[in-house]
């Protein structure tokens, strides 16, 4: 009889329509596409430890990297010490794609003295480093197996993918640089320096670059553009507000200062920085507008700048 044939028939066009639907499910929730699904299942059968093989060259990468030569001291650079480390800033979207950034770190520490430079000096020298360590940590980065491995196994020449356990992985690279001496820590950014004074208090410095030197350079606080933390203001009255705590005591002693009276005897300081050490106290005590020593040492900062 064709009547068990046909049931026969039926349940197995119906489990086969089940898996389909299954596997269909499936490629969904896992994969971008069926094009991705595809590349998975044959780099799965020619290539099963491609993932574990990318993760041990990112390894081998982080070591090289840290045990690498990226500076020579020179006399006259004021540099102490060069280190650097490989971080990873991986961001994980979903089941199927994951950005990897691997953020080289470099940290240089800086001799003694270098904190009483001025500090546009100061920047010009982190810029110098950064253009000449760059270049030396980029070409460390790009001819490594590593890079060379994702560059290979990339689902094509155009695409910034490769397959990575089943999810499309895209891969940058990212370095920071940052700077310390006795005093300060300092981060540099592409056109900026962010010098860190104390846990509550910061200056921000911007200029622009042209042939490697620094042109335009400017002090954002000293502008009143941002606060003695960091913070841009939001707009010039408050910037104005806020500095108007240091604006008494300036007020008072520069109208002096034209005819020779100098009670804190500024012109016996170098820098800005070794009279704020010695006299914020002095500022702080002065009057009540300070609401803090950070607030009186950015004023006798600033005093120093005015009077010398």
């Amino acid at each position: 009889s064709k009547r068990p044939l046909l049931v026969i028939s039926f349940y197995v066009a119906l489990a086969l329509g089940l898996a389909i639907f299954t596997c269909s499910l499936y490629i969904k929730a896992n994969f971008r596409n069926f094009d991705h699904f595809s590349r998975y299942m044959q780099l799965k059968l020619t290539h099963p430890g491609l993932s574990d093989e990318y993760d041990e060259l990112r390894q081998e990468l982080k070591d090289s990297i840290e045990a690498a030569d990226i500076y020579t001291i020179k006399d006259g650079d004021y540099v102490e010490s060069v280190s650097a480390t490989l971080a990873y800033d991986d961001i994980h979207i979903g089941s199927d794609s994951w950005f990897n950034t691997d953020v080289i770190q470099v940290t240089i520490q800086m001799k003694e003295g270098f904190d009483k430079m001025y500090i546009q000096d100061r920047c010009q020298i982190f810029v110098n480093l950064r253009d000449e360590i760059e270049p030396v940590l980029s070409e460390l980065y790009l001819s490594s197996s590593y890079y060379e491995f994702f560059d290979t196994y990339k689902y094509d020449l155009k695409s910034p993918y490769m397959d990575y356990r089943g999810r499309e992985l895209s891969l940058s690279r990212h370095t920071t640089f940052s700077f310390s001496d006795d005093t300060y820590e300092y981060s540099l950014g592409y056109n900026s320096v962010t010098m860190k004074i104390s846990d509550t208090s910061c200056r921000e410095y911007s200029f622009k670059i042209l042939d490697g030197q620094i042109t335009e350079f400017r002090d954002l606080y000293k502008e009143g553009l941002i606060d003695s933390n960091g913070n841009i203001k939001k707009d010039s009255k408050e910037a104005d507000d806020s500095s108007s705590g240091s604006s008494g005591k300036k007020d008072t002693i520069s109208s002096g200062s034209g005819s020779g009276y100098d009670p804190y005897d500024v012109h016996d300081y170098d820098n800005a920085d070794d009279f704020a050490d010695d006299k914020y106290d002095e500022f702080y005590e002065y009057e009540d507008d300070y609401e803090d020593e950070d607030e009186a040492y950015d004023a006798a900062e600033d005093y120093w700048y005015d009077v010398y």
